[in-house]
């Protein structure tokens, strides 16, 4: 019984730990390039100021979340390409291929923040299950041997 009220009492504490899912709403659109987050303009790059390509979009950020990881942005699709504008610094800005050879120029916002790649929700619930199954492995054992 002792270990019953345990668990209710595991359960209910980690489920004031978690938190409730929600879709972020994102304030502009962006990209990440080189640990720096560029906010895409409107400013449309000219096809003559576009110099070589230095990366592309590799990932999408977690809608819940907020967070990514390496070259990533939340409009972009993955494969799109990052370019250097000529004369232009690439910490100032650069071109982001918007289709059929158009550009548009992203700002410099700020440095990416760092974050680790390690699903800690995944190892939550991970480890709360393992939890539950152990009392439940115990709850049942206890059970078993009181009526031998």
């Amino acid at each position: 019984m002792q270990q019953m009220k345990q668990m209710i009492l595991t359960m209910g504490m980690i489920l004031l730990l978690t938190t409730t899912a929600s879709a972020l709403s994102w304030a502009y659109a962006f990209v990440v390039y080189n640990g720096n987050v560029y906010e895409v303009t409107d400013e449309v790059v000219s096809v003559s100021e576009v110099d070589e390509q230095i990366g592309e979009v590799k990932s999408k950020p977690d809608d819940q979340t907020g967070d990514y990881y390496g070259d990533a942005s939340n409009f972009y699709e993955i494969g799109t390409k990052y370019y250097e504008i000529k004369g232009t610094s690439k910490k100032e800005a650069i071109a982001i291929e918007d289709g059929n050879h158009q550009f548009k120029k992203a700002e410099f916002r700020h440095e990416a923040p760092i974050k680790s790649r390690i699903p800690y929700r995944s190892i939550m619930y991970g480890v709360f299950v393992i939890i539950i199954i152990s009392f439940v492995y115990q709850w049942r054992r206890k059970i078993n041997a009181s009526k031998s």
